[in-house]
């Protein structure tokens, strides 16, 4: 299409037919067909229908301490919003711009304040998130960069478009009361709801120290609100081969949380300062004579235990050792390879973390060698400096794959959208001109139950449980899984399971099931029910979970 030269400025301005004070008509449908319902909208006299297409507006919005502003749905809500100006030339009686001398139109949805705006950023086609931008510059990278003289008007842009991400504008030449009206509309998506950001956010600065309120001390602050305390006496952390309760306690954050049970965990770069400072925690033999205090620590530092002297060695070899064998017998012969350091962690499970009186059981003990050890104060802090580091890399790493909302669900999410227009000026070249940024809007959450609307099921009947073939739904199960299926076929497998066996037996190859829709979903229903009906007798929600209409039909 060749686009004509416009001498003449241009406006862009709220359709002639929507509500008094608004920049923008926003108008929904609750059909999938709504470009050519609004088609249809804006050439039938729309301006003596304001009720009938913005009368949706008091039904979806924010309560009034939340600002009253619109509340937007989500597609998921099977709603769509198509937003519209009208485009004029800049004179007296403010005449249509013909649909042929506009070079492009769209328009960009921002956050923040129209003073102070934020944009979402496209780099080489990639989004970047939230960013701050000029309010009144091109969209476009490229275009903003020819506009400016800075290279040729012909250079070809590389691959992949940057800039804030724009909305297209279709224009639509509508005639109202013998009237001439250029309308620019287009599809407003409330939906796209995530992106991938460049880097990971910075996580909160006290996030080390609320984990630490979890361990006692001297690996944690739990119970020491005001900062630790003023004296260090807590460094005999095993006696005899009893573990205290907050060196278990530490234990299961490493073997757990940071999975030093698998001995690949132990090369793990991320767990390298906490498996530097335990290969440094050494056991020592018993003193011939009970000490305390200093002596106590020289005679640690002078007496280290034979063979496996520290904490990390017996950590790292309980990782790569298997338990005895009756130690997973009762799971029976298809039962994975349990390893010591599993087994040691799953004894250190059934302790109290918040007794220090509960002694561990019998299967929470270290090897002969060692029975004693000591973490002096600078050896505590630095695990608690190190416990807060790994944490903070723990939730770099989680949230560098954690995609973000790019709209923000619920009253903390404010938005608006402002329309643009381009046109070729008789000496070649393109003017931007913006229109004024809409009143804010909120958008709702895909749960939100005043934006839901029914959608319509038709549930199989019992008899069509029967009907048929079993080809609904086909599962590439694995051996050892459909050893297990094909073995709780009984009754009495099944109580063997519960009380801590196994099936045995089994045929020890792949199969191939297929379940029949019908049945599948007949048994969702029934599980369902059940288990909203026992929820009801702690939640008491059943008059707001489920409504059931009778509908008469013919016998």
């Amino acid at each position: 299409m060749v686009t004509l030269p416009e001498s003449h400025d241009v406006t862009l301005q709220a359709p002639w037919y929507a509500p008094a004070g608004r920049a923008v008509a926003i108008q929904r449908y609750l059909d999938p067909g709504f470009v050519q319902q609004f088609q249809a909208d804006a050439s039938n006299a729309p301006a003596g229908r304001q009720a009938e297409l913005f009368g949706w507006e008091q039904e979806d919005s924010m309560p009034v301490g939340q600002g009253s502003v619109l509340k937007l749905r989500r597609p998921v809500h099977k709603t769509f919003y198509v937003v519209a100006w009208e485009a004029c030339c800049k004179l007296p009686t403010l005449p249509a711009i013909a649909p042929e001398k506009i070079e492009s139109a769209g328009f960009v949805i921002r956050s923040g304040s129209a003073a102070a705006p934020l944009g979402f950023q496209i780099v080489q086609g990639k989004s970047q998130g939230w960013g701050p931008v000029e309010p009144l510059a091109d969209p476009d990278a490229v275009r903003g960069i020819k506009a400016l003289g800075l290279v040729p008007r012909s250079a070809t842009p590389n691959p992949g478009y940057t800039g804030e991400e724009t909305f297209p504008l279709h224009p639509l030449p509508v005639q109202d009361a013998g009237n001439p009206h250029t309308l620019l509309f287009g599809y407003l998506p409330i939906g796209g709801g995530t992106y991938m950001p460049p880097s990971p956010p910075a996580p909160p600065t006290d996030t080390g120290d609320s984990m630490l309120q979890d361990l006692p001390w001297p690996f944690g602050l739990a119970g020491f609100s005001n900062g630790p305390p003023g004296t260090y006496t807590f460094d005999q952390q095993i006696k005899a081969g009893q573990i205290d309760s907050a060196m278990a306690a530490l234990l299961r954050i490493l073997l757990g949380r940071y999975q030093l049970v698998d001995p690949d965990a132990w090369n793990d770069p991320q767990n390298g300062t906490l498996v530097g400072i335990l290969d440094g925690l050494a056991f020592y033999t018993d003193p011939a004579t009970p000490l305390s205090g200093q002596a106590l620590r020289d005679w640690a530092a002078a007496s280290p235990a034979p063979g496996s002297s520290t904490l990390g060695a017996v950590l790292r070899d309980y990782a790569a050792t298997p338990a005895p064998a009756s130690a997973g017998s009762s799971l029976g012969p298809a039962a994975p390879t349990i390893t010591t350091a599993q087994m040691f962690f799953a004894a250190l499970m059934q302790a109290d973390p918040a007794s220090s009186s509960t002694p561990l059981p019998a299967s929470a003990k270290l090897p002969a060698s060692a029975q004693n050890l000591l973490v002096i104060e600078a050896d505590a802090a630095r695990i608690r400096a190190a416990l807060r580091l790994r944490l903070v890399n723990a939730q770099a790493v989680s949230s560098a794959a954690m995609p973000v909302p790019k709209l923000v669900s619920g009253p903390n999410g404010r938005y608006f959208v402002m329309p643009f227009l381009r046109t070729m000026r008789p000496d070649g070249c393109i003017r931007i001109y913006w229109g004024p940024p809409s009143e804010p809007f909120a958008v709702a959450a895909a749960f939100d139950p005043d934006a839901a609307r029914p959608s319509l099921i038709e549930m199989p009947g019992l008899a069509d449980a029967k009907k048929g073939l079993a080809r609904g739904a086909a599962f590439d199960i694995p051996p050892d899984l459909a050893d297990l299926m094909n073995g709780l076929t009984s009754s009495s497998a099944v109580q063997k399971m519960w009380s801590g066996g196994g099936p045995s037996g089994g045929l020890g190859i792949r199969f191939l099931c297929s379940f029949s829709l019908p049945v599948i979903t007949i048994c969702a229903m029934l599980m369902l029910s059940i288990v909203i009906s026992l929820l009801n007798i702690f939640l008491g929600w059943m008059a707001w979970v489920k409504i059931c209409i009778p509908l008469p039909s013919k016998k």
